[in-house]
């Protein structure tokens, strides 16, 4: 196992030998002893220190909470920091560098060793959550679906750039507001309350469901929303995760359209896949063929309607020309289901995927 590598800053020979023997007869590696803080900063930019052991009181230019804190800021190199004695505003100043840790002169090695550590795995924690916290700034910064957190009073404290692009309010202009703001006025008084109440085990968490919206021009438009609750010392607190659905809606109702407008066609049509299974046949169909939708989806339409009066080559050349892609125009004879023959003119058009490869046929 490699051993924690520590840089000993003090400026006083005898003392930096002593912590320099009990750091070596704890088990760790002195990797430097500098009596500067400009020697410090320089020894740590070679050998990259685990930790520095730190004096305040250093002589020179660069005390060493000055030094801790530029180790902190450019390599994120945690301190401990030293002292005899500290006033009022050097501790002050101390708390900028943020130390993971504080001896006072003199120590014995057992309050060495537990301080460093308890500042290496200070150190360690942070270095997670800040890895934690970067990644959920990643992925807050690229979602599609607006991202909203709100405080138990129903304040605005989080507004993602998706939240600013589908609402049209800048994060300067959100925060601090009543999530009301993004509700239609007849409900916005409910939401601070709903939200000062709410606990886990309320039905309004962990599900979607689909809500108004308002824009910040005041139009209003469908959305799906999932809430999740989660807490802090500073109490508790909902995530909004929103998708705006207008296209979803709009091509639903497009659909349904189309879908009414083909089952109320006088024509018989059919939808089948790449390779002739029938998926959809509308009623007239039905009416014209004797078969309803059950017994046609999932067959071929030569096991229900070929009468055998063409010959082979008629549907060699019809099905070379559907294959490249070509509509196919023709008189067909068909039989019925109860046998009897028929005739009908029949349009039969390939149907491509986005990339050109062939998925369906209808024939009309």
């Amino acid at each position: 196992m490699t051993p924690i590598r520590i840089l000993v800053v003090e400026d006083e020979g005898i003392v930096a030998t002593d912590i320099q023997r009990q750091l070596e007869r704890l088990g760790y590696a002195v990797c430097g002893v500098a009596s500067s803080g400009e020697e410090a900063v320089d020894i740590a930019t070679a050998a990259q220190p685990n930790l520095v052991v730190m004096d305040i009181h250093l002589a020179g230019a660069m005390d060493g909470i000055a030094a801790a804190t530029l180790l902190r800021q450019r390599y994120d190199i945690p301190s401990v920091f030293l002292t005899a004695y500290a006033t009022d505003d050097v501790v002050e100043r101390a708390k900028d560098a943020a130390p993971l840790g504080y001896l006072i002169k003199p120590f014995d090695e057992h309050s060495l060793r537990t301080t460093i550590e308890i500042a290496l795995h200070k150190h360690q924690l942070n270095s997670r959550l800040r890895q934690s916290e970067a990644r959920y700034r990643a992925v807050i910064q690229s979602a599609h679906d607006a991202v909203i957190t709100a405080d138990h009073h129903g304040a605005i404290v989080g507004w993602s750039p998706a939240a600013a692009q589908i609402f049209g309010y800048s994060e300067a202009e959100v925060l601090g507001q009543p999530i009301g703001l993004l509700m239609p006025p007849p409900f916005r008084a409910l939401h601070g309350p709903a939200l000062a109440s709410a606990d886990d085990r309320e039905s309004t968490f962990s599900r979607v469901r689909e809500v108004d919206a308002v824009r910040r021009d005041g139009s209003t438009f469908p959305a799906e929303l999932t809430l999740a609750r989660w807490a802090t010392d500073e109490g508790h607190f909902v995530t909004a995760f929103l998708r705006d659905v207008t296209l979803r809606k709009q091509s639903e109702a497009t659909l349904r359209l189309q879908a009414a407008a083909l089952n109320a066609a006088a024509n018989a049509i059919v939808i089948t896949d790449r390779d002739g299974t029938i998926e959809w046949v509308n009623p007239a169909f039905t009416q014209a063929t004797g078969y309803p939708a059950a017994e046609a989806i999932g067959k071929n339409p030569r096991d229900l309607v070929k009468s055998g009066v063409h010959p082979a080559a008629l549907y060699e050349e019809m099905w070379h020309t559907l294959t490249a892609g070509r509509v196919w125009v023709g008189e067909l004879t068909n039989r019925r289901k109860d046998g009897s023959l028929y005739v009908e003119e029949q349009t039969i058009t390939p149907v491509p995927d986005a990339d050109g490869h062939l998925t369906h046929f209808i024939g009309v």
